[in-house]
């Protein structure tokens, strides 16, 4: 494993992966929490990478738009569940 800094950003070379970080609020990352345990997934990593590839699989197929069919589609989905 090799890691390296450039600015405020650290690399750590895992192959073919590379470690990313975010800052989130307390709220994010209990929503994100509960999604884990709800929808079974391993962690918080498999959860993030599912939901980042397929919102650019949104903004891939639909462009400029992708944000407002996302937003207009979880209106219709109505109270959480």
């Amino acid at each position: 494993m090799r890691t390296w800094r450039e600015g405020n950003t650290i690399f750590i070379d895992l192959g073919m992966y590379r470690v990313v970080s975010f800052k989130s609020d307390i709220g994010l990352l209990k929503r994100m929490d509960r999604a884990v345990e709800r929808f079974g997934y391993r962690n918080r990593s498999d959860l993030i990478r599912e939901a980042v590839e397929l919102y650019l699989e949104l903004l891939d197929r639909c462009g400029p738009i992708a944000k407002k069919l996302l937003e207009e589609t979880v209106a219709r989905c109505g109270a959480r569940w």
